[in-house]
């Protein structure tokens, strides 16, 4: 190549421009004082847009600007590559696209060279890619792959568009060596696609026992689609009226009307890879010769079924809408159907017909097998109906509805000059129309239209619709969301709501009007939509979920409503709901719509579980002390819930509410060494009662550990269930104590003193000792409660003893201990409390020993103190 013409244009590549303009081979002179510099930066970019293609990204556009070209990729991301130097205007690059008749196009100028074209049997040849010569200009190829040089010079970068619909993006160097990258488009990256047959949907969507029901989509796994047909004849008087008219499609003499049974009119493919955005191929149906059926292929619509929502199908479905082909003519219905069937005579005189196969092509040339057919249906309507009455609201689009749109030609409809006068009508000739005004607050409005429209079968018809634009003053007023939280007390489930919103809308004369005309209303109850629904569900007139009563009781003084729960209402929670009211005039014309959107919720489950504060200190782990009223004559270790909550349960289980407590399932502690569930030592009597307790079944092992409890199958007033997550909420703690062994036994001031008796005898007395339980409540150890008239008691006080105390001495050389006595009581009353006996061995000098002490509590757990004990020698 040229080195004074490559010097000129090594300036390309990083932000590649196009001006289109065609400079003869010679002119180089004028570039070279342009050169610079720029080749790391160009080098950066390329290699970062050869990742992205190696990435699987895809050309989406390739565009000129002032300065050069860019190159847009399917991921968003723009690469915008200039000649020359920063900040001054650069030369032009090239950008060579194709043509719909198969030419090559320079810079938006049409060349005599083409890309591709058909031989003489019909077959598609590709033309091999236009290359440059080493004078820097471009060299052409014909299909015989001879080269024709031109005068026109080649850019310093060119994005050449391949027949493939891919592109070339080439930059050169100033030693002559050029960069290529080829920049596939979502045309050339198809690896497969497969039409899968065309999709139908229900019509329909409707409710059963308050339950909502979305449309269905489906696949019809049918490749031979049935069509049908009609040719136009001799056209008849009503025919050429209608050819007459302005604006509309012409019926000829000869002309097809087809219609396809694809319900939708969509065929359903599957196209891979998955992350191609097919919306930007163009497809046709073609036969083995590459000829086109009589159908036009649209843009292709991601499926946004049940696999995805996105923009670009994630599941690689895509529906492709299906149209006939129109205005042709044909001699007759059998060349018509030549299109789809091959006919023929058998040699005995018979005649048979073969279906011709189709393949879905991309435009690029990527093509299905050829597995799709067409066969006609005589019975396939070609006909329709439409909707003769249409409630319209004012300055809001309407269109005339038909029963099967797919079989209409073409459609118009006609007013009187009259009525868009006196209605502001507002259309365009076709089947849309507005209406603006009413011609008063008084006059019932109707107006009387004429659609006239042909069907399929060529047949033309004129038929009229009654239009009522609604008497409304405003549009729908929408209040303020309001929530109902339910209440055992159904009179008080429920909310009022100002209609000032409403009259605000409706200004001072309309609201005076309103007032004046209204005289009656109707209430329909919604379900808000939601997940893949597509409507709001009617839940009819309401009755038996909500009534709605008004604070005065004629309607034309109402300033508020009151909206309530029937008492047997079904109404979820987990929805959103709102009733809608139409306020009517006396010949049911309705004057305004309010909505008033609601929820209902219940109350949290954590408000009906109010923790005690002296057993949960405002946390959520909660100390139960073993009480008298849970005690039993086994001794288990059981603690009442209801001690543990306000009220004593009252309002968990008021009302018909419904709660289960367990232990958590999946806590563990360790015994011995070895991972036990929590729930094999602890057992919850009475679960689901204002009853239940806690019970150390394992009455060692499971005292005093931090017991998790869960709260399960909650039922508030028995109908509304909590859920998973807010039975979560309600989880608390337990440590089931001993008021005994987690209480007190201390001596009375530090160290008992006891002095030998004069047997040489001293006692540890009850007034030496000061026992409380954890509540800080004090008890006696010693036997002092009398009974049947007993001088000496014989039980306690305190019912958490049942046993008497242990005293054992650690220095028996000093004294040991003896009986325990209970306290006793003379004639008059007088007590002497119980003691135990001091046996002291030697006394001749005073020493403080250590005594234990053990107290035993009903439940078996042992309160274990050590006290320092004196003996005096009696003085």
């Amino acid at each position: 190549m040229n080195k004074k013409f490559l010097s000129a244009i090594l300036f390309g590549a990083l932000m590649v421009s196009s001006t289109g303009t065609f400079v003869s081979c010679k002119d180089y002179d004028d570039d070279i004082d342009r050169i610079d510099n720029t080749l790391n930066d160009l080098k950066s970019k390329l290699d970062a847009l050869q990742t992205k293609i190696d990435a699987g990204k895809y050309i989406t556009n390739v565009t000129t600007t002032a300065d050069g070209i860019t190159i847009t990729l399917s991921d968003g991301t723009s690469y915008p590559i200039t000649n020359g130097k920063p900040g001054e205007p650069g030369a032009a690059g090239d950008k060579i696209e194709i043509n719909e008749d198969g030419y090559f196009v320079i810079n938006d100028k049409p060349t005599e060279w083409m890309a591709v074209k058909k031989d003489q049997l019909g077959q598609v040849v590709k033309i091999k890619t236009p290359t440059v010569s080493e004078d820097g200009c471009w060299v052409f190829y014909d299909e015989k792959g001879e080269a024709h040089p031109t005068t026109i010079k080649v850019a310093p970068v060119t994005a050449v568009q391949n027949p493939d619909k891919s592109w070339t993006l080439t930059v050169y160097a100033a030693d002559g060596s050029a960069q290529t990258i080829k920049l596939p488009t979502a045309a050339s990256m198809i690896t497969e696609a497969e039409v899968l047959g065309y999709l139908y949907v229900s019509t329909s969507a409707y409710t059963s026992d308050g339950v909502w029901y979305p449309i269905v989509d489906g696949v019809e796994n049918n490749r031979n689609i049935p069509y049908n047909f009609s040719i136009v004849g001799n056209l008849t008087t009503d025919q050429n009226d209608w050819n007459k008219e302005t604006g509309v499609k012409k019926l000829v003499k000869g002309q097809a009307l087809s219609t396809i049974a694809s319900y939708r009119s969509n065929l359903m493919v599957r196209i891979a890879p998955a992350t191609l955005d097919a919306s930007e191929l163009s497809f046709s149906l073609v036969n083995s010769k590459l000829e086109s059926a009589p159908l036009v292929l649209g843009t292709p619509v991601a499926y946004e079924g049940l696999l995805t929502r996105a923009a670009v199908s994630g599941n690689g479905l895509w529906q492709i809408p299906v149209s006939t082909v129109e205005g042709k003519t044909y001699k007759d219905e059998a060349a018509y159907i030549a299109q789809f069937e091959v006919a023929g005579a058998n040699n005995n005189g018979t005649t048979y017909s073969n279906q011709i196969a189709f393949a879905l092509r991309e435009e690029g040339g990527f093509a299905t097998n050829f597995d799709l057919t067409f066969d006609r249906d005589a019975s396939m309507s070609l006909t329709t109906g439409l909707q003769d009455n249409y409630n319209v609201e004012l300055n809001k689009a309407s269109t005339v509805n038909f029963d099967t749109p797919a079989n209409v030609y073409d459609a118009h409809i006609h007013f009187t000059e009259a009525d868009v006068i006196r209605w502001g009508i507002v259309y365009n000739g076709g089947t849309e129309f507005t209406v603006t005004k009413l011609a008063d607050q008084i006059t019932v409005p109707q107006i009387t239209a004429t659609v006239h429209y042909v069907t399929l079968d060529g047949e033309v018809h004129k038929e009229p619709i009654n239009i009522k634009p609604a008497k409304v003053n405003a549009n729908i007023t929408e209040l303020a969301k309001n929530t109902i939280l339910v209440k055992a007390d159904n009179n008080k489930n429920n909310f009022t709501a100002a209609l000032k919103p409403m009259f605000d809308n409706l200004g001072t004369t309309a609201t005076t009007l309103w007032r004046a005309d209204v005289f009656s209303q109707t209430v329909e109850l919604f379900k808000v939509k939601s997940g893949d629904e597509v409507y709001d569900t009617s839940m009819g007139t309401g009755a038996g979920q909500i009534v709605v009563t008004y604070d005065k009781a004629a309607l034309g003084e109402i300033n508020t409503i009151k909206v309530a729960l029937d008492a047997a209402n079904t109404l979820s929670r987990f929805e959103n709901y709102y009733v809608l009211i139409n306020y009517n005039d006396k010949n049911g014309e309705v004057l305004s719509t309010l909505k008033v959107p609601f929820n209902i919720a219940i109350p949290a489950i954590t408000s009906l579980l109010n923790k005690e504060k002296v057993v949960f200190n405002g946390t959520n782990n909660g100390t139960g002390v073993l009480n008298e009223k849970d005690l039993n004559a086994a001794g288990d270790a059981i603690y009442s819930l209801k001690y543990a909550f306000v009220g004593q349960l009252a309002d968990a289980f008021a009302d018909n509410t419904t709660m289960t407590f367990a232990v958590d399932p999946n806590q563990k502690i360790k015994v011995d060494g070895v991972d036990k569930a929590m729930n094999t030592l602890v057992t919850v009597n009475n679960a689901s009662e204002k009853t239940a307790s806690i019970q150390l079944t394992d009455k060692k092992n499971a005292y005093n550990k931090s017991i998790s409890m869960i709260v399960k199958d909650a039922k508030y007033l028995g109908r509304y269930a909590y859920t998973a997550d807010e039975m979560k909420t309600a989880a608390f703690t337990m440590t089931i104590v001993s008021p005994i062994e987690r209480g007190t036994l201390e001596a009375v001031g530090g160290v008992i003193n006891v002095v030998a008796t004069e047997d040489g005898k001293a006692r540890i007395s009850e007034s030496d000792l000061v026992a409380k339980t954890y509540a800080g409540i004090a008890y006696k150890i010693f036997k002092d409660k009398f009974v049947s008239g007993n001088n000496t008691a014989t039980e306690w006080t305190s019912p958490y003893i049942k046993a008497d105390a242990e005293f054992k001495s650690t220095n028996e050389n000093v004294f040991t201990l003896g009986e325990v006595k209970a306290a006793t009581k003379d004639d008059k009353g007088n007590v002497t409390p119980g003691y135990v006996v001091v046996n002291p061995m030697n006394v001749a000098y005073e020493d403080a020993v250590p005594v234990k002490i053990t107290v035993a509590d009903a439940w078996g757990y042992k309160k274990e103190v050590t006290i320092n004990v004196k003996v005096s020698p009696k003085k």
